[in-house]
């Protein structure tokens, strides 16, 4: 067995080990993927880290643009605790990609709301990022 062979082999082998069960192995050729799919994050975990990234991409155009941030630091304070409580073990890095994702996403949405090229497309943007961010702001405790 050639050694490269070999260590693509010693490495998936840890690697199937140390993780999940995997979902499925695939065949190619001499060596054997293991395709690994972590379980699905709960609602409730997707929701909350969602709206912490959503909270977090307001925040930043509040800080930048201008505006009342306290109100939203303290909305995006509140999801991430309640994200990180409602996460189970082993998905944290799910969580966190996704609050990332969301983040990305909904800081995009503002930023062509304030500088899109034409009226309709801000117009857009900023009732899509509005329309996102008010669930988030109805989990606000007052």
């Amino acid at each position: 067995m050639a050694p490269r062979a070999a260590y693509v082999i010693a490495v998936l082998l840890a690697v199937s080990l140390a993780a999940a069960p995997p979902a499925r192995t695939e065949t190619r050729g001499p060596v054997v993927a293991v395709v690994l799919t972590p379980a699905p994050l709960p609602e409730l975990a997707r929701l909350f880290a969602t709206c912490t990234g959503r909270m977090s991409a307001e925040l930043a155009d509040r800080w930048l643009m201008g505006g009342d941030a306290e109100g939203v630091e303290r909305l995006r304070d509140t999801l991430a605790d309640l994200a990180e409580a409602a996460t189970p073990p082993g998905h944290e890095v799910a969580a966190r990609a996704l609050r990332i994702e969301a983040r990305a996403a909904h800081a995009d949405l503002l930023m062509q709301a304030r500088f899109g090229a034409h009226p309709r497309m801000r117009d857009r943007a900023a009732q899509t990022a509005a329309r996102l961010a008010a669930p988030c702001r109805a989990l606000a405790v007052p």
